[in-house]
């Protein structure tokens, strides 16, 4: 068991293990139903069970019911197995009873079938190596730009990350620690930097020369300083625990690619709404996409008057290449989507289109079907209705139960089913400004942050 999710229950006599139970989710993702429906359709579809009907005063009256259940289950797990066996096994020679989850399975087809150590030898960071380039890490970016639309496009990027992978330049060999970048130039390194850039006024300015390291300082106005420094960076020793295999700073590059590549999509003034590899936009997009420049952002940040000044860093050797190019094209040429990576394709045509906040949305096609997303337990409970009703008034709560069939008790090791109080609302996102006319929410606009200490989590 690992951050309270078991992988493993195994029983043993002696030093002898009998048998072992496995959370197949770990290693199959996936709903049961769609894996039969994919894999072995011929064995009938997956049954349901009422569960708000089952007591324990009709569990007998309904044991063949739920025998009947229970087999049909054991009998499309068995199919599933069976035939995921057979794939991996004629394509990799690999039995995937031997791993418990899809990652370690994926690891060791990786390294034993396209990892090339002796040409392209990946780094595994020591601990303050991992700790330093971790602080880069953000993820996929999500975020809601405009409330309201119509008549929009949804589009998605065909395979972003294994595009990343496939077709963009990644770090190799060991990385070289450098205290001291002042002058170097940035679109000369391949490297995760420490850089300061603060835009403030004569108090901030005076604060920071008499109390923190100042490396480089200038007058851009009046009453308007451009200062770098250093701080205290050190963090606790308890803080570094990753796994054995963490490579985090091919994670941090492919994450970081990602984002790039789309902003050119999302910087536009008709972009609604964009999820990691997904926009929602007010114009079509043209057939033939321009690729983004990877130092597009940094472009941006020069032409309004800012400068970045790295300090210190990790350099890595720039490779032209990547470790993954083989894997990723050999999967693409089995689902014949090499040509089709990292473009984007139209989803949906959107009649109407409401944006409350991050992973939360309502969207009404041409062809009149709804489509709702929203993030947590809630969800069940939200509508079309619900989002008209919520963009008029975003401060709009209601207390509302959520019942949940399977509540795991860590402690006790039960599980059972709880009914929670929640309040039903919105939580606007605070990355970006809101403006409004008439108190009615209409766009948004980037934060204008003059002073970064505090505003870490918003920018």
């Amino acid at each position: 068991m690992r951050n309270h999710r078991l992988y493993e229950l195994a029983i043993y006599l002696g030093k002898k293990m009998l048998f072992h139970f496995r959370d197949s989710l770990n290693l199959l993702p996936g709903k049961l139903d769609t894996l039969a429906k994919s894999l072995s359709p011929g064995l009938r579809v997956k049954g349901s069970i009422p569960y708000d009907e089952v007591t324990l005063s009709n569990l007998v009256s309904m044991r063949k019911r739920l025998l009947d259940y229970i087999k049909q289950d054991i009998l499309l797990f068995g199919g599933v197995m069976q035939k995921a066996q057979e794939i991996y096994w004629k394509l990799y020679t690999v039995d995937i009873e031997s791993k418990i989850t899809l990652s370690s399975l994926a690891l060791n087809i990786f390294r034993m079938k396209y990892y090339d150590a002796s040409n392209w030898p990946i780094h595994i960071p020591n601990k303050n190596e991992d700790t330093f380039i971790r602080c880069t890490y953000y993820g996929g970016h999500t975020d809601t730009y405009k409330p309201y639309g119509e008549d929009l496009y949804y589009y998605n990027v065909n395979s972003l990350y294994p595009f990343v992978m496939k077709d963009f330049p990644m770090l190799g060999g060991a990385l070289v620690w450098q205290g001291n970048l002042e002058g170097k130039d940035l679109d000369s390194v391949f490297s995760f930097i420490k850089a300061y850039v603060i835009f403030c006024d004569e108090n901030r300015y005076k604060h920071l020369i008499r109390h923190s390291e100042l490396i480089f300082d200038d007058l851009l106005g009046e009453n308007n300083y451009i200062v770098a420094y250093h701080s205290n960076t050190r963090i606790d020793s308890n803080y570094w625990n990753p796994p054995k295999n963490s490579t985090v700073q091919l994670a941090v590059v492919i994450t970081a690619v990602a984002r790039i590549y789309m902003y050119p999509y999302i910087s536009r003034e008709d972009c609604y709404y964009m999820d990691t590899d997904s926009v929602v936009l007010g114009q079509l997009l043209p057939e033939e996409l321009i690729c983004s420049c990877l130092s597009k952002e940094l472009q941006y940040v020069h032409n309004i008057g800012y400068w970045i000044i790295p300090l210190l860093g990790y350099l890595f050797e720039k490779k032209n290449n990547s470790p993954f190019e083989s894997f990723v094209f050999d999967t693409f040429e089995r689902r014949q989507e090499a040509k089709r990576a990292g473009k984007f394709k139209l989803e949906n045509n959107i009649k109407r289109g409401i944006f409350l906040a991050r992973k939360s949305y309502s969207l009404l096609t041409q062809e009149d079907d709804g489509i709702i997303k929203h993030k947590g337990r809630v969800k069940s409970l939200v509508d079309k209705e619900w989002f008209e009703s919520q963009y008029v008034d975003m401060s709009r709560t209601k207390l509302t139960s959520v019942e949940s069939n399977f509540i795991i008790d860590w402690e006790r090791l039960n599980v059972s089913k709880k009914e929670t109080l929640v309040n039903l609302g919105i939580r606007i996102g605070n990355k970006r400004k809101l403006m409004y006319d008439n108190n009615l929410w209409v766009d948004t606009v980037p934060l204008d942050v003059t002073n970064f200490p505090g505003q870490e989590n918003r920018i």
